[in-house]
């Protein structure tokens, strides 16, 4: 594989990454702990420690 291509793939996943972010944590949502919204396995083992419920889901505690 090329590095044009890798390039391209890394850049395509960081803006994945980030609308997923901005979508997901808009105030008040409950978002699922699936592959959906976390796609790498390391952070979404990362992210678990906020599932504070137990309910596979995070909340945004961030209100305006």
């Amino acid at each position: 594989m090329n590095i044009k291509k890798i390039t391209a793939a890394m850049a395509a996943l960081a803006v994945s990454v980030t609308a997923v972010s901005v979508t997901a944590f808009a105030a008040g949502t409950k978002v699922p702990l699936t592959e959906k919204y976390f796609p790498d396995e390391n952070f979404r083992e990362y992210v678990t420690q906020f599932d504070t419920d137990e309910n596979v889901k995070i909340k945004n505690n961030n209100s305006r």
